[in-house]
């Protein structure tokens, strides 16, 4: 097992306490870092006025090595691995949120956590509608190398997680209850795709179940991890309300998808984009061009055969969401009759796209 930090082993000690989260935030809140809790002699007067006399005495009993040796046995033993408040691993984004989790528990791949997320939430009832839009974008900002976030719950979180791995992508399922099971059961086969390319993770440890209220407290880990959410269809009274409210405390920025307004499911984004609390998107790029990514199709093979006019034809649709026909032919200075065959086989490629206008883009 490797060697924990004393800010890692106060984290764990703390956490392994089970005080009430209130609690464990008003001593976040107190004390500057996890050494702090194993070194608490230090400071006894505070501690007896942040947790009273009796647990106090509590707490004591807790702060040893022992209970940290048994944290790690017992989670080895189930194969899962964890990281605190102080790993190299936690993202600085997370630290952020009120009430940060002092200890993250997962299966996958971890480093997922340093990368570009954006979240997806919304109804568990989706329509066919909001099945497909979920899915479309989750695949497309997959594709451009964005790692998809959400809730491993039924709806738009399964159609996200799948829109992320049929591009072949990154996606994190943030769970409500321990790993030892998955929720709902419906999820399980999803959830082992997931982790061959992916993350699962939770706050909560090994065997704890999924209760009601772990649900919305789960959803300030959602938007924490982000740079953005997306709402893609959900109802004025959805639990995804929860998300998109830390979210917004977070001031992360807040994605919406408009929907039918005749359409119960559609009444929550609608109305985000109508009191301008979310940014209405029509297309995955919308995304992508405001967190100043490019959309890049996934086509290796033809990319490896690529010559180096194509590779600059590339390189000038970066520079803008749609160029001329005529000012790619000024900057490759090809003739015309050469560059109108080479934007054919880049589209049979599946690399550009031929916009109105004689305009073209990348796919």
């Amino acid at each position: 097992m490797d060697t924990l930090s004393q800010d890692e082993i106060g984290w764990i000690i703390l956490y392994e306490c089970k005080f009430p989260a209130s609690l464990t935030y008003n001593i976040y809140k107190n004390i500057s870092k996890g050494a702090d809790i194993i070194n608490y002699k230090d400071n006894i007067e505070l501690w007896k006025k942040l947790l009273g006399d009796e647990k106090f005495e509590y707490f004591e009993c807790k702060c040893s090595l022992d209970t940290v040796d048994m944290f790690k046995i017992q989670n080895l033993k189930k194969g899962i691995n964890f990281i605190t408040l102080a790993s190299n691993y936690y993202p600085d984004k997370l630290k952020e949120i009120d009430n940060p989790p002092l200890v993250l528990f997962y299966i996958g791949d971890i480093s997922l956590l340093k990368t570009t997320c954006v979240s997806i939430v919304g109804t568990r009832l989706a329509s066919s509608y909001g099945a497909n839009v979920t899915q479309k974008f989750a695949k497309s900002l997959a594709e451009s190398g964005i790692t998809i976030v959400s809730g491993l719950a039924e709806g738009v979180d399964t159609f996200a997680h799948m829109g992320a791995l049929e591009a072949k992508g990154k996606t994190i399922a943030v769970l409500a209850g321990g790993l030892s099971s998955i929720y709902p059961t419906t999820n399980t086969n999803l959830a082992k795709e997931i982790v061959k390319n992916g993350l699962l993770i939770t706050e909560y440890s090994y065997g704890e179940g999924f209760l009601k209220y772990h649900f919305p407290y789960r959803n300030r880990i959602i938007a924490g991890l982000s740079e953005g959410v997306l709402i893609t269809e959900a109802s004025s009274k959805s639990g995804t309300r929860h998300t998109i409210e830390y979210a917004i405390e977070m001031n992360r920025n807040i994605y919406a998808i408009p929907g039918n307004i005749t359409s119960y499911k559609s009444e929550y984004p609608n109305r985000l984009i109508k009191s301008c609390n979310a940014c209405m998107v029509m297309s995955p790029e919308d995304i992508l061009s405001d967190l100043n990514c490019t959309y890049i199709p996934k086509v290796d093979k033809e990319i490896k055969q690529m010559d180096l006019t194509e590779s600059n034809i590339l390189d000038i649709l970066k520079e803008e969401q749609q160029v001329h026909f005529d000012e790619i032919l000024a900057k490759t200075e090809l003739e015309t009759r050469r560059l109108n065959s080479i934007l054919i086989n880049m589209e049979l490629m599946g690399l550009i796209v031929k916009l109105p206008g004689n305009n073209y883009s990348l796919k």
